[in-house]
């Protein structure tokens, strides 16, 4: 009888520990998943960074420039003038600049890990199209009518300052989300929206906000 208890507690015992080295084994491979997973986030992170930081710079440059053209070059543009192509010539290479594509290319690449971004990027994508499209107003109207010209100068200046903005907004909620595992505490939503921002719903998308007197937000 006592064969049988010392039996029944060797097999309890080695029960235990096998169920305990399994569980030691499953709780290792979990922190190894999530030391992977935060690794390849983080790295997207670094490689996104580097032409979204790049956009920044060229919508800066933008807005800086068409700030004083749409006061000097467009009102009084003079075709003939040696001063006025020069100008003329730079806004040409100003959107000839890859800067203002390279940073989509690469957000691209990272679709699968930027799935809650989707909104955030369609709506940053569709102002880009808008400051293409004023710029092409721009040199539609420099000689025939210099006061719409003047008007999409105006326009490209605004949203270029506008779109650097929610750029930054993006970096600062791309960095949470990888490195929401160290994080001690999560993005700050903005307060009293006067300009385009980008928010985190409460199901953890990221998206586009307008201000209550613009039109409704990018979905």
């Amino acid at each position: 009888m006592q064969s049988v208890f010392l039996a029944a507690a060797l097999i309890g015992a080695l029960i235990g520990s096998l169920i305990g080295g399994l569980a030691a084994v499953g709780t290792a491979y979990l922190f190894s998943r999530r030391l992977f997973k935060s690794k390849v986030l983080d790295n997207a992170r670094k490689d996104i960074k580097v032409p979204m930081s790049a956009y920044i710079e060229w919508l800066t440059t933008v807005s800086g420039e068409f700030a004083l053209w749409k006061t000097d070059l467009l009102p009084a543009y003079i075709p003939d003038s040696s001063q006025d192509q020069f100008e003329l010539n730079r806004m040409r290479k100003l959107f000839v600049d890859q800067r203002n594509q390279l940073w989509l290319s690469k957000l691209e690449e990272y679709d699968t890990l930027l799935e809650k971004f989707n909104p955030a990027i369609k709506a940053m994508w569709f102002r880009q199209m808008e400051l293409q499209e004023a710029f092409t107003q721009v040199f539609k109207s420099m000689e025939s009518d210099p006061p719409e010209a003047v008007i999409a100068g105006g326009k490209i200046e605004g949203l270029a300052f506008e779109q650097s903005q929610l750029v930054s907004d993006f970096l600062y909620h791309l960095q949470y989300e990888c490195l929401r595992s160290v994080a001690t505490a999560k993005p700050r939503a903005p307060k009293g929206i006067i300009k385009p921002r980008i928010v985190r719903t409460a199901l953890g998308r990221i998206k586009v906000v307008l201000p209550k007197a613009d039109s409704a937000p990018f979905l």
